[in-house]
């Protein structure tokens, strides 16, 4: 009976986890910090994520120096 309760519940686990999961694309621009123009757009990548983890893999590549302002945006 323990271990068909721990299979069952694994399998749900795996069910919730993959169902979770979305392919997200980031969007990011460089901006020029004295004027506030931007220079530059890209979208580095699309991936396949869980809403927690896309914003990590987003938002980590903002980066900010040298007069250089790299924000980014997840859709």
């Amino acid at each position: 009976m323990k271990k068909k309760l721990i299979i069952m519940l694994a399998m749900l686990t795996t069910i919730t986890l993959v169902s979770c999961e979305k392919e997200y694309t980031c969007s990011c621009r460089e901006v020029d910090t004295s004027t506030g123009q931007v220079t530059k757009y890209w979208t580095p990548q699309k991936g396949t994520y869980t809403k927690s983890d896309a914003e990590t893999w987003c938002y980590g590549q903002e980066v900010s120096g040298f007069g250089i302002e790299i924000k980014c945006d997840l859709k």
